[in-house]
């Protein structure tokens, strides 16, 4: 067996993690925590440890208040007779925590035993930092095979690293090797945690929170209650490209005054969204002090399809990030670790271990520590051919068959749970007592068998056990392959069964561990469940990759059930996460390529009026809005409003009426759609009188469609009043995604309908600006669209189709209609203006065609009124010819009651009727459609109508 190497301070001797501690060969005893205390200082020799780092080390989980650290400070003092008034070893770092020193010499944790040679690799990583610090940002691959030393190599670096340089931050992150997806940006998140643990971490919160507040708002608990629930709230909805790019930007203003090495391992085992901000870390030209280490499996080894291998040959392709390909020891440098590894051993023995391994550090020390423990100091290379079996399995299989029965069947539970596992896991599936299982479990890390300790482990429930990792993934593996399919399949299921129980409350946060110990349990059912979980976390880290691959697992696990109604409800919730997935992507573009709306529908009436159909209402009814589906989304709407009242849900019901009135609105229905608007409010505000309130969504979709319809109707200063009530509660909500799309409509739209075109200019460069800011790609094309309409309308027709050609293209070649025809509208006047009036009557006729082909009927008489403007234009003398799209567009505004399109198509053709000699007959059409006005009467419309009244009169 391996010698556990000595920490030294002063005369004592700390062996290894669980001690024991000596001062001159005579043991010093102590409490296994205080132990745990002392070797976390000792590891970082002469470095600020903070409070939370040991609490972290020797506590990890627990709730533990301060004082407990402190007495363990104490007890340690007394043990090594260290005045805490003039300590010479454990000194205070005031405000960050504890340090351990030692007074004749700095002193670090040695190499690990297995680490030897490597000086080109060193040189090569450092090299590497320097231009790293010199500010031209780093990524490297750190590349070979399973048990190659790739993580030796940068721990002996990160070891060196610190002693020489303890100003530079260094930061780690694992991939964990799981049958299902690895949770989304998981190693990014622990880095996180990691540099906000450290003693620079109050510094690191403030730049998140400056730069980054989406994932601040993933790191809860180093927030207070009422922080983490604002940055819920002002972060809901980020675009995920967005929350890249807001770390990237954070890192680099992070590193402007520092160096950071920020490790991510085991990157063949990573999720999409950690590979994507590697890229994104990779391909960015700003300055950084910043060099990310990527250890994982060479090239060849990783499958085809992960993104790690295109990941890494992309980058390196494009001199985007370097490779350090780690290839078995030379004979120089495996015979040192053969020698440091096996005293005494012959030379015939060291060339035999060498020709037998090819010099891959792990079977290496496989080999050795086995001739080791049998004693097999003596005979050159004899008997080598049955110690080095062809494969790494085999070699462990050997090494398996020295340890007990009881050993092994724990060690084969432990591997069901996963590399890293809880004593309390193990001891529920294998069914021994956690005390014993922890005593066993011990004893193998204390002999360096398989395992190491690793802290504590304290389940929701209050279950507290010691922790364990195998040394190597491989070994898990190796055992899961020992286990017969259906024992494997039981095993999985008691696991998971107690996990659910332990975690009762909060088990959403292992939901991926629960699906896949469910599915390996074969019970798809609660497999198909938890995966409804993890994709919903996904959907909430707006990590699109991970959504759909956990819908496609949840989906598949379905097949094989009967379809029963806990079936219909699990993949009910599934697919209405893939349609908000999708929405996610793309916005609010109809899209043929959404299979689940459908079967959606089907699955709402097979589950009746369960939780799950609520939230797949909303869902089905965006769909059917925005695909233009406007019959159909009122039925959800109704729907929505119909449970609210059944249940009593003011807020579900004023939902329900919001999404009625919108569509409503889109059919050309103002009246109805004004009344399910106000019907909404009063709602609202019957339910604000009794003390509670519906939420902000609902009432800004209340206010928004009440104020479109209210100036359709002919009341356009309660438009603008119900305008800017709803983008005050959007600046109160202070979600800057629904505060860009709410100002869209509730005070763009409205200064374009009111004709208030300079203060739309200025509106709708700002609404840009923030849209651009936060990444909300619809809001940005509507603003284009708005600035486009300010500009021509303020007298620039060049700068207005410069504008809203290509955003009007965009979004025609999108499918997006909505908001197209009155931007075609002024793009034709835009062409009239410059004389090109063939094409401005043939871009017209394309919006009365979309609004036609589409059903989109709201702007239906405004676009027949250009038209026949644009007709005249074209053909001045055309007089009669051109009148029948005005009177069309007349008659289509009365039968809808909507005064103000009305309004604008009498004075349209009342101006020609007084060209044409018709005064009479023309004022008899104007004059009383003004005066069924009762406001605005100093409003462009009303006063273009008045003068060419006078005029007429004359």
């Amino acid at each position: 067996m391996s010698v556990t190497p000595a920490i030294c301070f002063g005369p004592y001797r700390l062996i290894g993690q669980n001690g024991p501690l000596l001062r001159d060969d005579q043991e010093i005893r102590l409490q296994r925590k205080a132990l745990g205390v002392l070797w976390t200082l000792a590891c970082r020799m002469g470095e600020p440890v903070t409070r939370s780092d040991l609490m972290d080390a020797v506590w990890p989980g627990a709730i533990v208040v301060d004082d407990v650290l402190s007495f363990q400070i104490k007890a340690l003092r007394q043990a090594i007779e260290d005045d805490p008034r003039n300590p010479q070893y454990i000194l205070t770092a005031h405000r960050i925590g504890f340090r351990l020193v030692n007074p004749g010499a700095a002193a670090t944790p040695p190499p690990a035993s297995n680490f030897v040679g490597r000086e080109a690799e060193l040189e090569f990583l450092r090299e590497t930092l320097a231009r790293a610090a010199q500010g031209q940002r780093q990524l490297l691959f750190v590349s070979g095979e399973a048990g190659i030393g790739k993580t030796a190599l940068v721990d002996d670096f990160l070891a060196r690293l610190r002693n020489d340089s303890p100003t530079i931050q260094i930061w780690r992150g694992r991939c964990l090797e799981m049958t299902g997806e690895t949770e989304a940006y998981q190693p990014v998140l622990d880095a996180l945690e990691g540099g906000v643990s450290s003693p620079q971490g109050d510094q690191l919160l403030d730049q998140l929170r400056a730069s980054a507040p989406s994932w601040l708002r993933q790191l809860p608990r180093f927030l207070a209650p009422d922080e983490l629930e604002h940055l819920r709230r002002i972060t809901s909805g980020t675009p995920p490209e967005r929350q890249r790019r807001e770390l990237a930007e954070a890192l680099e203003a992070y590193t402007a005054s520092r160096t950071l090495v920020l490790v991510v391992e085991d990157l063949h085992w990573s999720d999409a969204s950690t590979v994507t901000v590697l890229d994104l870390l990779a391909q960015r030209e700003a300055a950084a002090r910043l060099l990310v280490i990527c250890t994982c499996r060479s090239v060849e080894t990783i499958l085809g399809q992960h993104p790690a291998r295109a990941l890494q040959l992309g980058l390196t392709a494009r001199g985007r990030a370097q490779t350090l390909f780690l290839a078995p020891l030379p004979p120089d440098e495996g015979g040192r670790l053969i020698e440091r590894r096996l005293a005494g051993v012959s030379a015939g023995q060291r060339e035999a271990l060498l020709l037998r391994s090819g010099g891959h550090p792990l079977f290496l020390v496989h080999l050795t520590d086995y001739l080791r423990d049998l004693d097999a100091g003596a005979g050159g290379g004899a008997g080598l051919d049955g110690i080095l079996p062809p494969q790494l399995r085999e070699l462990i299989e050997l090494q398996l068959s020295q340890l007990t029965p009881s050993e092994q069947l724990l060690l084969e539970v432990a591997a069901v749970t996963g590399r890293e596992f809880a004593a309390a896991a193990v001891s529920v599936v294998s069914g021994v007592a956690v005390e014993a299982v922890e005593e066993a479990l011990e004893s193998l890390a204390r002999r360096g068998l398989f395992i190491v300790e690793n802290g504590l482990a304290i389940w929701p429930d209050g279950t507290a056990s010691g922790r364990f990792q195998f040394r190597h993934a491989l070994y898990g593996q190796t055992l899961r392959l020992r286990l017969g399919a259906s024992r494997e399949a039981r095993l999985h299921r008691r696991l998971a069964e107690r996990l659910e129980q332990a975690y009762s409350g909060r088990d959403a946060e292992i939901a991926n561990e629960l699906a896949h110990h469910y599915e390996a349990g074969g019970v798809a059912a609660k497999a198909a469940e938890w995966c409804v979980q993890t994709a919903q976390n996904a959907l909430d880290r707006l990590a699109p990759h991970e959504v759909r691959e956990q819908v496609a697992r949840g989906l598949g696990l379905l097949e094989s059930l009967a379809p029963d109604a806990e079936r219909h409800r699990i993949e009910l919730r599934l697919r209405v996460i893939a349609s908000l997935r999708l929405q996610m992507e793309q916005g609010y573009v109809p899209s043929a390529g959404d299979d689940h709306r459908d079967r959606i529908d089907s699955l709402i009436e097979l589950v009746g009026d369960d939780p799950a159909s609520i939230a797949a209402i909303g869902a089905q009814w965006a769909s059917r809005h925005f695909n233009m589906e406007f019959e159909r989304a009122i039925n959800f709407s109704e729907r929505m409003r119909d449970i609210g009242r059944a249940t009593r849900s003011a807020n579900m019901e004023c939902i329900g009426l919001g999404w009625a009135a919108h569509s409503l609105h889109c059919l050309g229905q103002h009246e109805k759609a004004d009344h399910y608007a106000a019907e909404g409010l009063r709602l609202a505000s019957v339910d604000e009188g009794a003390g509670h309130s519906v939420s902000a969504d609902a009432l800004m979709s209340l206010l928004g469609a009440r104020a479109i319809t209210r100036w359709i109707l002919g009341y356009p200063l309660q438009a603008l009043e119900a305008g800017e009530r709803a983008v005050t509660v959007a600046e109160q909500l202070r979600n800057p995604y629904r505060y860009v799309m709410v100002i869209c409509i509730s005070r763009g739209m409205l200064l374009e309908f009111v004709g208030d075109y300079p203060r739309l200019l200025t509106t709708a460069t700002e609404i840009l600006e923030l849209s651009r800011r936060c990444g909300h790609l619809e809001s940005q094309r509507w603003a284009r669209v708005l600035l486009g309409v300010a500009q021509y309308r303020t007298g620039d027709p060049e700068a207005a189709l410069r504008t809203l050609q290509p955003v009007l293209d965009e979004m025609r070649q999108r499918g997006l209609v909505l908001q197209v025809p009155l931007g075609l509208v002024n793009t034709a006047r835009a062409w009239s203006d410059l004389g090109e009036h063939e094409r401005a009557l043939a871009t017209a006729n394309e919006a009365l065609q979309l609004i036609r082909r589409h059903g989109h009927r709201p702007w239906e008489p405004e676009v027949l009124r250009a038209l026949g403007e644009l007709q005249l234009k074209a053909r001045p003398r055309a007089i009669a010819a051109v009148i029948a799209p005005i009177q069309e567009a007349l008659a289509l505004a009365r039968a809808r009651k909507a005064l103000s399109m009305e309004l604008r198509a009498a004075t349209s053709l009342a101006r020609l009727l007084g060209r044409q000699g018709k005064a009479g007959e023309a004022l008899a059409l104007l004059t009383p459609v003004l005066e069924r006005f009762t406001e605005g009467g100093d409003l462009p419309d009303q006063c273009e109508a008045r003068a060419l009244i006078a005029t007429l009169q004359r």
